[in-house]
């Protein structure tokens, strides 16, 4: 999505995104909060759902639109799934956003020729002090933002080990884990917008970490020769967002 107008000048498309940014920064945490604070009974819902599957046979399952039980269920599922992708295509606007904002800040308009060539290079790094610190400014904003959904890496860490008890292996190439030597990764990149919540995280081995730093997962799986499709199905049976 575009947020600024062609017609708009280079300030006023500055402000627009700042303007943006902020407000799409308040969705995002709001979202986070929810998704947070419900995760847990979301979890529950999804393990009760599967009860149900397991205790009825499936062609007669899928048919029981008089089951309000079922279909509160599945109401409520998609309306948590659907918050997740909200928020996530929200962080990657905010993504978006900030790198356009970044290319404004540091594209120079050339300016006017005057008879007073010492105020021209007065007026122009004038000019350059306020657009760095306008750079600096949004910086530490981009950091604090990426630095809040990265402060609890290290309890989802722990919240991640019963993953090891289903799947002791490395889901993108699997190598065997061992938790203590295991690595946390955004499954959806936090350069990207991708958020440090449990359905974005998963345990992968350290070689598999370093190969993938920043990197989408196809990227990564395309460079490493891996089963793009494989690691796929592996995290959505661990029950991961995709």
């Amino acid at each position: 999505m575009q947020w600024t107008l062609n017609n708009q000048s280079k300030q006023e498309k500055i402000k627009t995104l700042e303007s943006t940014i902020t407000q799409l920064v308040n969705i995002a945490n709001g979202r986070v909060e929810f998704i947070n604070k419900n995760k847990e009974l979301f979890d529950k819902k999804v393990k009760k759902l599967n009860e149900l599957k397991v205790n009825n046979p499936s062609n007669v399952f899928f048919r029981q639109s008089d089951n309000d039980k079922v279909t509160i269920l599945k109401k409520d599922i998609k309306l948590f799934k659907e918050q997740q992708k909200f928020l996530s295509d929200l962080t990657f606007e905010i993504g978006k956003c900030q790198k356009q904002l970044q290319k404004l800040f540091s594209d120079k308009e050339v300016p006017k020729h005057t008879k007073n060539f010492k105020n021209e290079r007065l007026y122009a790094q004038d000019d350059n002090i306020i657009d760095q610190n306008k750079i600096n400014m949004w910086k530490a904003k981009a950091a604090a933002f990426d630095g809040e959904k990265r402060r609890d890496q290290s309890e989802i860490k722990s919240s991640l080990k019963p993953q090891l008890t289903n799947y002791p292996k490395c889901p993108y190439c699997e190598a065997d884990l061992v938790f203590e030597n295991c690595h946390v990764d955004h499954i959806y990149p936090a350069n990207r917008g991708g958020l440090t919540i449990p359905d974005n995280m998963v345990l992968i081995c350290s070689p598999c970490n370093l190969s993938k730093s920043a990197d989408s997962l196809k990227s990564f799986a395309k460079r490493n020769h891996l089963d793009y499709d494989k690691i796929i199905t592996r995290l959505e049976v661990m029950g991961k967002y995709i």
